[in-house]
């Protein structure tokens, strides 16, 4: 899974990362259970996403993940963490 912890790593990062709110919101939207307050917040991002993803027998669980987190609607007010956080664009 060394794949989903990269992931789970940028998800969670510090700096331009979900805060532990947003976990816990998206986390509880898509279903996943929540591992604990004691880990950091890529832990309980990659705890949540293993357990559900071992119990569904299916990875979707990761890209549905990053959808929620990525619907523009949630940042309208907050254009600037969006920016940070969506791919750059390119212009061909």
């Amino acid at each position: 899974m060394p794949d989903m912890e990269a992931i789970c790593e940028v998800l969670g990062a510090t700096e331009g990362g979900l805060t532990g709110s947003e976990i816990g919101e998206l986390r509880h939207r898509i279903g996943v259970p929540y591992p604990g307050p004691t880990v950091t917040k890529r832990q309980r991002i990659f705890e949540a996403l293993r357990v559900r993803q071992e119990r569904n027998n299916a990875g979707n669980i990761v890209g549905m993940f990053i959808e929620e987190a990525m619907v523009p609607v949630r940042y309208a007010a907050r254009a600037q963490v969006f920016g940070s956080r969506a791919p750059a664009s390119t212009s061909a």
